[in-house]
C-alpha cells in the first residue's frame, strides 16, 4: 500500500451520476452492493497483480466520521479516515492491492 490516494471506478461511476442529477443513482448502487457484496474488488487497468479494494459503509444515522482498521489496511488514523460522497449516506475508503492477499477489517 502507498500513501497515493486512488479511486474506485464505481464511486467515480456514482459521483457523476448524482452530479449529473441521477436521482435514482444510490438506490442502484446499494442495489448493486447487496447482489455483488463489499467490499468492491475492481481491476486496476494495465495491472495484473494489483486490484483496488473499496471498502464502503452505509450510513443510517447521523456520524462524523468512520474508520476502517484491522490487520490490512492497518492502524493508521489518518490513513485509513473514510470519506463521505457528496451529500449522501455512502462513506468509502480505496486502497490499491495484491490481488492474492487476504485480511480482516472491522470499522469504527
Amino acid at each position: 500500500m502507498s500513501d497515493k490516494e486512488f479511486s474506485s471506478y464505481k464511486i467515480s461511476e456514482l459521483e457523476e451520476k448524482i452530479k449529473d442529477g441521477d436521482i435514482n443513482a444510490i438506490n442502484k448502487f446499494w442495489e448493486y452492493v447487496k447482489k455483488h457484496g463489499a467490499p468492491l474488488i475492481e481491476k486496476v487497468h494495465g495491472d495484473k497483480e494489483n486490484v483496488l479494494v473499496t471498502y464502503i459503509y452505509k450510513q443510517t444515522e447521523p456520524i462524523e466520521n468512520i474508520l476502517i482498521f484491522g490487520s490490512f489496511p492497518g492502524y493508521n488514523y489518518e490513513e485509513n479516515l473514510m470519506k463521505k460522497l457528496l451529500n449522501t449516506n455512502v462513506w468509502f475508503k480505496t486502497y490499491k492491492v495484491r490481488n492474492d492477499v487476504k485480511f480482516k477489517y472491522n470499522f469504527y
